[in-house]
């Protein structure tokens, strides 16, 4: 690398995947290097600017955070070894389970994988002999998609971000909007200030994007869905029972049939599941009956969500073994798990973490210190975007290629030649770290992706893949789309608040990422344990002060925390952030076949301690 060098990459932080620059400096030889982030002018939710996290993504990626060497528990912690040394003690049980039982070998991808690495994580599978290759952030969304391909009838394809510039209506499902995808919030908020356009937003409370709607129908907890039903129904004029009040039915009805281009957005893991999706599906249906464009946005959680998708149904279908929630249950039989660019501390606590790694030998192929490498009888380290090569899939079918503008830190490695040395380790031999053939096999192999050339990628084309590819329910396990519906909770006098898990700005801060960011050091301070966000009017009647702990009880468990009050959390409700996974699985019972629980649940709210 020469020591002044700009380069094209999209940011991994979050589903919006804005494009932005990086420009790395190094004045003199004996100083550090200096990361710059330029904004871009290729299209796409960053052509509007970059959230907090966007313009610190030089920070993150040098990060004291990083992963800089190869890691094995050696002598009842983690010690650093040389690469030989962890590939052995990483192929070691996989020869021996490849041989005897590859079925009980798993493979959990990464939501930010590029598509080259997701190509090569499936095909080490299949080399293996394990059907088990699956993305946790994947499941995470695919609910929500498939709920609206199945109302759609085709694969999701969203419409360009930059459609929404015409939008004079943006209909907002989720408030919590700027925390999952803040990008896109932004860029419609400032339609909104501009005077360009208006939004209403149909939740049941308010996360943020409240002070920019000209309506928000407030909905009671768990019952979205009939909310989205009871609109569909009004603007087909028939009368339909439901949670909104007749006032904010009417003004929905008014400023809707004022409008002629209009924007639904939702952030899919905000969404309790295909019901809810389904929802939303029939309500963009009923827009577009009206002679108006109408852009249904569903934002994943990954900024690979939908590449990813596209690589595991290679071949057009999906490996056919377990899902990545499956993988990680007590009873699935796996004795190996790798994990590659992921963290499983985003639905799973300490405690469950401490558990999977008795039962399994834990391989990790992360880029930043998580509870994985912590945890982890190996963690081989791996270059992230900005240090490597890669593509990803947009949802709007755009295919965005990142350059290598960095050198990798430490003894980072890419996570495709990571596999062609364990392949080696194994005795096989493999190139899939050879861009050339992967992209030859990805054109021939992957549904959509036969005309998208490496060539045109290099060159800063922005080619869209065919029409062709899979939907959700090809790839992911049925179990997973067919979640029971969140329902309403019934609280009692010993059990008054209705608990809603929810996604808050929090989970910045637990995301590993971001934690050696040092503009986020005042969040890290407020948010570093687990918290209830209560109403203002709660807080005040329990003489309760923001960072008090209060104990929460529920029929399931009960689990002390830090109290935070909201201006937009009602009387009566509290939010548990879902950024911190075991609290929630504490107090919300489990979650259907591993996964988070998406219900509301009654509790019960008290001071643990009085100053």
């Amino acid at each position: 690398m020469s020591t002044d060098s700009l380069g094209f990459i999209t940011c991994p932080l979050c589903g919006c995947a804005c494009g932005l620059n990086l420009l790395a400096q190094r004045i003199r030889p004996d100083q550090p290097l200096s990361i710059t982030v330029l904004p871009s002018s290729a299209p796409g939710w960053g052509a509007s600017g970059l959230c907090m996290r966007g313009w610190q993504i030089g920070e993150i990626l040098r990060s004291r955070r990083r992963l800089r060497h190869p890691m094995a528990w050696q002598e009842g912690g983690q010690q650093q070894v040389t690469w030989d040394e962890a590939l052995a003690l990483a192929a070691e049980p996989l020869r021996r389970l490849r041989a005897m039982e590859p079925a009980a070998i798993g493979i959990v991808l990464g939501d930010s994988l590029g598509n080259e690495e997701a190509f090569a994580a499936r095909e080490f599978a299949a080399m293996l002999g394990t059907p088990n290759v699956a993305c946790l952030g994947l499941e995470i969304d695919a609910p929500a998609v498939h709920g609206l391909e199945q109302v759609l009838g085709a694969p999701y394809r969203a419409p360009e971000p930059e459609e929404m510039d015409g939008a004079d209506l943006f209909i907002c499902v989720n408030s919590n909007l700027q925390h999952l995808n803040p990008r896109a919030a932004g860029a419609m908020a400032r339609r909104v200030q501009q005077g360009a356009a208006r939004m209403v937003l149909i939740d049941e409370v308010d996360q943020g994007l409240g002070a920019w709607s000209e309506v928000h129908a407030r909905h009671q907890p768990g019952m979205r869905a009939g909310a989205l039903r009871q609109v569909t129904a009004a603007l087909a004029g028939e009368g339909r029972d439901g949670p909104l009040s007749p006032e904010d039915l009417r003004a929905l009805r008014s400023i809707i049939g004022e409008s002629r281009r209009v924007a639904v957005l939702v952030s899919a893991g905000a969404l309790g599941g295909a019901d809810e999706a389904q929802a939303a599906g029939r309500l963009v249906q009923a827009l577009r009956g009206e002679a108006r464009w109408v852009g249904a946005y569903v934002l994943p959680s990954g900024a690979n969500t939908f590449g990813t998708l596209d690589m595991l149904a290679a071949d057009g279908h999906s490996p056919r073994g377990m899902s990545a929630t499956h993988m990680l249950a007590a009873d699935s039989g796996l004795q190996a798990l790798i994990v590659i660019g992921d963290d499983l501390g985003r639905l799973y606590g300490p405690e469950e973490l401490a558990t999977l790694r008795r039962r399994v030998h834990f391989v990790a192929l992360p880029s930043f210190i998580s509870p994985n490498t912590e945890l982890a009888d190996v963690a081989l380290p791996v270059t992230v975007s900005g240090e490597r090569e890669a593509t990803i899939r947009r949802p709007d079918g755009r295919v965005w290629w990142s350059e290598a503008t960095l050198e990798p830190v430490g003894e980072a490695r890419r996570a495709e030649a990571v596999l062609d040395a364990l392949a080696a380790a194994l005795g096989e031999s493999r190139r899939w770290s050879d861009r050339n053939t992967t992209w030859a096999a990805i054109r021939e192999r992957v549904p959509g992706y036969r005309h998208v050339a490496l060539g045109r990628l290099r060159a800063a084309e922005l080619p869209a893949v065919g029409l062709d590819t899979a939907a959700v329910a090809i790839v992911v396990d049925p179990r997973i789309l067919t979640q029971s519906p969140a329902t309403a909770a019934e609280p009692d006098g010993a059990h008054p608040f209705v608990l809603i898990p929810r996604s808050g700005r929090g989970g910045w801060i637990t995301d590993p990422r971001c934690q050696g960011a040092h503009i986020l050091r005042r969040e890290a301070t407020m948010y570093r344990e687990p918290y209830v966000l209560l109403s203002r009017d709660d807080a005040q009647a329990m003489n309760l002060r923001d960072g008090a702990r209060v104990q929460i009880t529920t029929e399931t468990g009960a689990a002390v925390v830090r109290m935070r009050s909201e201006a937009g959390i009602p009387s009566g409700v509290g939010v548990l952030p879902t950024e911190y996974p075991g609290v929630i699985r504490v107090l919300g019972g489990g979650g259907e076949g591993g996964r988070l629980p998406i219900a509301p649940v009654a509790g019960a709210i008290e001071p643990s301690e009085i100053r």
